[in-house]
């Protein structure tokens, strides 16, 4: 029943199967080697990330001499109330 079925453009001689299975073959091997190709060029190069920087936090205390911790201390009080 199925073997009668012929697309159009595609000779009556030929086995639908084999023609179909070398379709196939073909198609799917370009698409490999497009990708192959292609993939070089599509991948990104790594970001770059900035140097980090290492910061080193104190306690502000009446022992030590700040000239702004006093100013530092009233915003601080001002903030928590």
């Amino acid at each position: 029943m199925f073997n009668k079925i012929a697309l159009s453009g595609i000779p009556n001689g030929t086995d639908s199967f084999s023609f179909g299975m070398l379709f196939s073959v073909i198609f799917h091997g370009s698409i490999f080697v497009a990708t192959i190709f292609a993939l070089p060029f599509v991948a990104k190069k790594p970001i770059e990330l900035l140097p980090s920087i290492s910061v080193e936090l104190i306690q502000i205390s009446e022992q030590m001499n700040i000239p702004y911790a006093p100013k530092a201390a009233k915003i601080i009080e001002k903030a928590k109330n």
